[in-house]
């Protein structure tokens, strides 16, 4: 990883890299392919962007190949895989607490971002389309285009049990499948492989609004570069500064060119 304070690359594990999140009080952690399923490893990184030894959590027994952090519980983190099986390890004891089968209809999906409010854990959820591209162009009618990019789902930490709180659908100029999104609070962004981006609303929910591309292309990049910006990146080199706000979302000015 690079080290922003001394901009020092520091290596921190080594092998087959399953996912990987910063979270809380400079802490990385890891998920990396094991004869077990999956080691999870915590680095918690110095200003002169040394690490002691990493602290393991303890593994599911499955590969975790997705990891986020929760919102309001800076000690916790979440992790799922592609079986449709969401757990939640206490960081700082590194004890795996629950393990929570979503069921079905909520497999192959990856977690982004928890979010813990009055006792309930909510997750967010991407989708992951297993359709071909050859499937992709043949699907025209208006039922494909209107399936759920993300599910939010309300979760019972102690019990396990869990309910859909709602979904996310792209508007009707998306095109293409998802193909990476980013958090920022409770704004989501998409980024299709056509080149669509989108910004929806979790709370309070609002319309969602699409980012238009200087030139037919579309965008290939889109990240949230803090509280209210949004960053987009275009092919050939230019990088866009959009503010945003529940009401609106507005071109701020091209950054740089690389």
């Amino acid at each position: 990883m690079l080290s922003c304070c001394s901009l020092s690359q520091l290596l921190l594990c080594e092998g087959v890299v399953q996912a990987v999140v910063c979270v809380s009080r400079s802490r990385v952690v890891t998920s990396s392919h094991s004869a077990s399923g999956s080691s999870l490893q915590v680095f918690t990184l110095s200003d002169s962007g040394s690490t002691p030894g990493p602290q393991p959590l303890v593994s599911p027994g499955v590969c975790v190949g997705a990891l986020a952090a929760v919102a309001g519980l800076p000690d916790a983190l979440i992790g799922s895989d592609e079986s449709g099986r969401l757990f939640i390890w206490n960081l700082k004891t590194g004890q795996l607490l629950q393990r929570i089968i979503l069921g079905e209809d909520l497999s192959h999906m990856a977690c982004l971002r928890g979010y813990s409010y009055c006792g309930v854990l909510f997750v967010l959820l991407q989708h992951q389309l297993l359709s071909s591209l050859e499937e992709e162009v043949k699907e025209k009618d208006e039922e494909s285009k209107k399936m759920a990019l993300f599910s939010l789902v309300a979760i019972n930490p102690m019990s396990g049990k869990s309910t859909l709180a709602t979904r996310l659908y792209p508007p009707n100029a998306w095109s293409g499948r998802l193909c990476e999104a980013d958090v920022s609070g409770s704004s989501v962004v998409g980024l299709s492989q056509s080149g669509c981006v989108c910004v929806w609303q979790l709370w309070p929910r609002g319309p969602s609004w699409m980012v238009p591309a200087p030139e037919s292309e579309g965008w290939q990049l889109a990240r949230w570069g803090g509280e209210g910006t949004l960053l987009t990146g275009h092919h050939n080199g230019d990088v866009t500064l959009h503010c945003y706000s529940q009401t609106s979302l507005c071109h701020q000015e091209d950054f740089l060119k690389i």
